[in-house]
């Protein structure tokens, strides 16, 4: 990666900023799997053979997916800020380019290693192909947050995407409001709604503003993908040293897909809610504690996405994280984290993947030590301590991010050990 930033303060109450990032990302995969009966394709099983599209229906099918990706994305930006005494405004203007290239092969065959049945007006198996494509998006924004009363925050603004792709293209104006208002000497009140285009990033970076009120803006969506959120939270102060958070927030997505058996670009709606309650302690000077009850719904509908890709059509996870690290002012630090975990399942018809339910509980545990000076850290964890054992969906189906992620939680005992050096 390749970054180049400028700052620029042009008055006392005025901020130029200026940045160019350049992002190089290779990526493989091979996967493989159960893939069905041959007649998955047709709209029933039939009783006996149907030659001639099929010399057996019920021959029990594998699938291979081969997959080479290159991406390298150029982003510019430019961001001014003016700050008066009891309003800001943030104005800025991006482009990005990423220029894709992908090459893979799809391949369906059967267990016993004979040949199958080629459709009528279709290729036959392995399935090669190849995908170049250039991406361009640019946007626009205005953000003006003004402090109306003491107790009263106002965020308004808008912003302006042109998203262009080989076979997508997004026209959007996304309005942008915000409130923040203190209902009392230990309640703040926070709500939010706007729309985004999820924008072309380079390593995920951006200088426009990522929240609204406390509520995050992107998410690891597929590039083009248009959202509407709102929220509501409730920011609750027992005491100098514990807050109690009470927050509610939805999302609806119209995301864009390609289907890579028909060579098409599809798009389906999704819908996702986050629910939450936490509470958060600190104890003197080293000690801080955390507890969070989390609710997570996925609704799909059974379309393209649970077909083609295995999407799931809903799920519903229910996680109770308590955590409890210790700080020290000599650098050391450890912490621990147990987890329970309720999770439900639900695929359509058509699917290689398993369903249902499962509950678990997870314990994580971590030591390091702090160089001085912010020289950097190191640290050892292990995750899943008691090498629990369980069946989780991780949210790789609805996030498509630029760099490798873990899951919250490792199905085998697993010990990381994590060097950091800053220069």
């Amino acid at each position: 990666m390749r970054r180049l930033g400028l700052r620029v303060k042009p008055g006392p109450k005025s901020t130029l900023l200026v940045s160019y990032i350049e992002a190089v990302n290779e990526e493989s995969q091979h996967e493989s799997d159960f893939f069905g009966p041959a007649c998955f394709f047709l709209p029933f099983c039939p009783p006996g053979p149907v030659d001639p599209f099929l010399a057996d229906p019920f021959k029990p099918l594998d699938f291979s997916f081969d997959d080479d990706l290159d991406v390298d994305v150029e982003q510019v930006e430019a961001q001014y800020i003016f700050d008066d005494a009891n309003f800001n405004i943030v104005v800025g203007v991006a482009d990005s380019m990423n220029e894709k290239s992908e090459e893979g092969v799809f391949d369906i065959f059967s267990q016993d290693g004979s040949d199958i049945l080629i459709f009528p007006g279709t290729s036959s198996f392995p399935s090669p192909f190849t995908l170049d494509e250039d991406v361009d998006h640019s946007r626009s924004y205005v953000y003006f947050n003004y402090a109306a009363y003491d107790d009263l925050q106002v965020t308004l603004g808008a912003s302006r995407d042109d998203y262009a792709e080989e076979i997508i293209e997004v026209e959007e104006t996304n309005p942008k409001l915000g409130l923040q208002w203190m209902a009392g000497d230990a309640v703040r009140v926070r709500a939010a709604a706007f729309g985004t285009v999820k924008p072309v990033l380079a390593n995920n970076r951006t200088l426009e503003p990522s929240q609204i009120s406390g509520f995050n803006q992107f998410y690891d969506d597929i590039n083009g993908t248009l959202s509407e959120k709102v929220g509501l939270a409730f920011d609750i102060t027992i005491s100098s040293t514990s807050v109690l958070v009470l927050s509610f927030s939805k999302r609806e997505l119209e995301v864009p897909l390609f289907d890579v058996i028909n060579n098409a670009e599809i798009r389906e709606d999704w819908e996702e809610h986050y629910h939450s309650l936490g509470y958060y302690r600190t104890l003197g000077n080293h000690w801080s504690l955390a507890a969070e009850i989390i609710y997570d719904t996925f609704e799909n509908t059974e379309g393209d996405a649970a077909i083609n890709f295995d999407a799931p059509i809903e799920v519903d996870t229910i996680s109770v994280p308590i955590s409890a690290n210790y700080f020290n002012p000599d650098g050391y630090f450890a912490g621990i984290k147990g987890t329970h975990v309720d999770q439900e399942v639900e695929r359509g018809d058509f699917t290689a993947r398993a369903d249902g339910e499962d509950d678990f509980f997870v314990v994580d545990v971590a030591a390091g030590y702090r160089f001085a000076k912010r020289r950097g850290q190191v640290s050892l964890s292990v995750l899943n301590l008691f090498d629990e054992d369980f069946d989780y969906q991780d949210d790789s189906y609805r996030e498509f991010s630029s760099e490798a992620v873990t899951g919250p939680y490792f199905p085998e005992r697993t010990v990381m050990g994590q060097v950091i050096l800053n220069f």
